[in-house]
């Protein structure tokens, strides 16, 4: 079984030579041969299958005609090489097959072989005989293979008229195919076009168990439960494939196995769709190397789509159907838009996520100087990777306070050049780094800035800075570039937040273009997610239908416990909602049982390297879908009533889902759903993308899940209140 939809290089090594074994000639040629197909696997060690010979719709009209002319029943027998006893069955069950073939063909085609001769009337004839008998066998049926065998038919046929029939010509066209599906009254044919979209009649979507939307799955069978539907499925196969790569590549296929591909065959993410969503985020993460910087950033999304700023310390006026978003210290952002039906007292549709990551923070008293070598001391912020930050070319980025000469000023700082490095040591001075390496985290962190040496050559005004500065506090060195950045004197540096970052930027990666290579996936791929996916739910008229409001809570200081007033655990969130609620004064109360809170944070995909990490029947992989988080603990607020909720808005929005559980043996991480569902005792269930190397400086993500995460919250915003009066308990 594979896991991702696109593989490997040695993953995609074993799926052709897979395909080849799938699509052995001798096995193509054995499709019209039931009885070299019966004896398919003699020999493997497989069950042979018995040998039995097929009776063909048009054999069985053939002996009835027979019959009736006047023939004996023996003698034609004899000559189809079949039983007496079986003749005599056939003939006993006439007035089905003769009515069975009638209706094959609609009487309304009688017009159109008229207009075309008997040639064609006679081939379609048999063709729709054809059709009947595969039908029988559950050999499904596609364009191309009825296409084939009407050329071929009518081939034969014109031999047969000889001179009559000289001048007629054929080519089984798509506009004839076309005609023909409608006249033969065909169902469930798939068309070239619609080959990865269709599902075969025998196909069994029941292999993928992560997945709640089936309807969003296909399966292609490349083995029947015979001889013979094996041997179509494996003729069918080639021309299957090659549809597969040209509608989307194998980017598709999320598993193949020996009992058929399976796809994932959404129109909503098509390989050009999940590129450009991917390409996006990441330029969105590019751009936000800390929390500020990733809500100004949202801030301009916001802003671009028509969302109006609002501010805490002013009077609201709300208007339904328009949307509006409010920040705290510029690192929490919290977007709405009014329903156009919405009521006072209606409920809350709420995507929570958060806007920091684990890092490195400057010191406030950040100058240090050891072994002829200026470095800037800095604070662990959350649960970091922190060996990860060892040998990487690093910057810094953040906010500065700025005094103007009237005012105070908040600006936004990102150094775009290596400046920092923290480097290991080598492994001549510590020779088991490899079986074990502890790192101090206040002595073996500290980056380096610069050596003294040139540091007293580059020496500048900022180095006469008296202790009543701020900018004292820290090396002239760090102080100059910060003040080059921003165009200021050092003496207008009032104080400032600062976050070191890798300056390698995100990108997509793997070979087959399918990775996310990035810092801070978590959580900036669902903040972003949340907040397109808002934006997304207001472009049509959804809503002005809608009863609710549609929020987007992205906090800071997650990583921390979010105990701050700008985290999950301030009264932010329920301030916000009671000026949203302004009326009577139940109406916040009210609310609260018809809301529901989607909680996004990153989960864990299962590492290759380390699969025994995760309990076995609940192992989240990539491209499979959004994952749903479940712990009986309740360090995730899942529940079955709001994981029923959220496995229905998935449906509607064609994304599959996959379950998780940690090892009872294991901790649990937790997020901001439990947070806000115990302090505002509103339903959540808890979600997020798969993902490797959390908390690493370089984590790693598929593409696929920003497309799947856009779409579930976009999805969510637009259908969880119709979801919600569904509910019937």
């Amino acid at each position: 079984m594979m896991d991702p939809v696109s593989m490997s290089t040695t993953s995609a090594e074993n799926f052709v030579s897979f395909c080849e074994r799938k699509v052995d000639p001798c096995i193509i040629a054995a499709v019209d041969n039931v009885e070299s197909v019966a004896n398919i696997g003699a020999g493997s060690g497989r069950r042979v299958v018995k040998k039995r010979r097929a009776i063909t719709m048009e054999t069985k009209v053939d002996i009835i005609r027979k019959v009736e002319s006047g023939d004996k029943m023996t003698k034609v027998a004899r000559v189809h090489g079949l039983n007496p006893s079986t003749v005599c069955t056939i003939l006993k069950d006439k007035a089905r097959i003769l009515n069975y073939v009638k209706r094959s063909v609609p009487m309304r085609s009688t017009i159109i072989s008229k207009k075309r001769g008997r040639l064609h009337d006679d081939m379609e004839n048999l063709l729709c005989v054809w059709l009947q008998d595969e039908n029988q066998r559950r050999v499904p049926p596609t364009q191309i293979m009825i296409q084939e065998k009407a050329i071929s038919i009518f081939t034969d046929l014109k031999k047969k008229y000889g001179d009559d029939a000289a001048g007629e010509k054929f080519s089984a066209s798509h506009g004839w195919f076309h005609k023909f599906k409608t006249r033969a009254n065909l169902q469930n044919v798939i068309s070239n076009k619609n080959n990865t979209k269709k599902q075969y009649n025998n196909c069994n979507n029941g292999n993928n168990n992560n997945s709640n939307n089936s309807n969003s799955n296909t399966s292609y069978p490349l083995s029947g439960g015979d001889a013979v539907s094996s041997a179509a499925a494996a003729h069918v196969f080639p021309y299957t494939l090659a549809e597969i790569a040209k509608d989307g590549g194998l980017h598709n296929v999320f598993k193949f196995d020996d009992t058929g591909i399976f796809c994932n065959t959404s129109h909503s993410f098509t390989k050009e769709i999940v590129q450009h969503a991917a390409k996006n985020l990441l330029n969105f993460i590019n751009k936000s190397p800390s929390p500020y910087h990733a809500v100004d950033e949202l801030k301009g999304m916001l802003k671009s789509a028509g969302f109006m700023e609002l501010r805490e310390t002013e009077h609201w006026n709300l208007v339904q159907s328009q949307k509006y978003f409010v920040t705290r210290n510029e690192s929490t952002i919290i977007a709405f838009a009014v329903g156009g039906k919405y009521e006072t007292g209606n409920g809350f549709s709420f995507v929570g996520a958060h806007t920091d990551s684990p890092c490195l923070k400057v010191k406030p008293v950040s100058k240090k100087e050891k072994s002829n070598y200026l470095m800037v001391g800095v604070q662990t912020y959350g649960g970091g990777i922190w060996n990860t930050w060892l040998d990487r070319d690093l910057t810094l980025a953040g906010r500065v306070m700025v005094q103007m000469p009237d005012y105070i000023e908040h600006r936004l700082v990102n150094v775009k050049k290596p400046i920092l490095r923290i480097p290991n040591i080598a492994i001549h001075l510590q020779r088991d780094m490899n079986d074990k390496l502890t790192l101090n985290k206040e002595d073996h962190l500290t980056p380096i800035l610069a050596t003294q040496v040139q540091a007293k050559l580059m020496e500048s005004a900022s180095s006469n800075l008296t202790e009543k500065h701020q900018a004292s506090k820290h090396h002239s060195v760090l102080i100059k570039l910060l003040c080059d950045e921003l165009n200021v004197e050092p003496e207008q540096i009032m104080d400032f937040e600062l976050c070191l970052a890798d300056c390698q930027p995100a990108v997509i990666g793997g070979a087959l273009e399918e990775f996310l290579f990035s810092p801070r996936l978590d959580n900036l791929m669902n903040a972003y997610c949340a907040c397109q996916g808002l934006i997304e739910s207001c472009e049509g008229s959804s809503l002005e239908e809608d009863t609710n409001i549609r929020v987007a809570c992205l906090y800071d200081n997650e990583e921390v416990g979010s105990a701050s007033a700008q985290g999950a655990g301030s009264l932010l969130s329920e301030l916000v909602m009671r000026r949203i609620c302004k009326g009577d004064n139940l109406a916040f109360e009210e609310s609260i049982p018809k809301s529901f809170h989607l909680s996004a944070d990153q989960a864990h995909a299962v590492h290759p390297n380390f699969s025994e990490k995760h309990e076995s029947t609940h192992q989240p992989a990539m491209h499979k879908g959004y994952v749903l988080k479940i712990n009986a603990n309740q360090k995730y607020a899942t529940t079955a009533i709001t994981a029923a909720i959220v496995r229905k808005v998935a449906e509607l929005a064609a994304v599959p889902l996959q379950d998780f559980v940690v090892r009872n043996d294991m901790m649990c991480g937790s997020t901001i759903g439990p947070i806000l569902s115990t302090k505002l005792g509103i339903p959540t269930v808890d979600v997020g993308a798969p993902q490797l190397s959390m908390h690493s400086i370089r984590e790693q993500g598929c593409t696929t899940s920003v497309a799947q995460g856009i779409a579930l919250f976009k999805g969510f915003f637009e259908n969880y209140p119709s979801v919600f009066r569904s509910i019937k308990f």
